[in-house]
């Protein structure tokens, strides 16, 4: 294939972050009961930290992984 099969991991499991936001996940609407908001108002704050970070982390190690590699 010529590709590693680690790498390939590596970078699906960061690829696959971005799914922990989803509004349907415990952690978001635990999150929402402890601070008291609902999901209309704290969402696209939540959806903007999570997805950038992993999309970041995904470009950063598509970059170097294409260098390295």
């Amino acid at each position: 294939m010529g590709v590693p099969a680690v790498l390939i991991h590596r970078i699906s499991a960061i690829a696959g972050g971005v799914f922990g936001v989803m509004p349907h996940t415990g952690l978001v609407i635990v999150y929402n009961n402890v601070a008291k908001l609902d999901l209309k108002s704290s969402f696209k704050y939540q959806f903007m930290t999570v997805n950038v970070g992993h999309f970041i982390a995904l470009f950063v190690s598509l970059i170097l992984s294409g260098i390295l590699y």
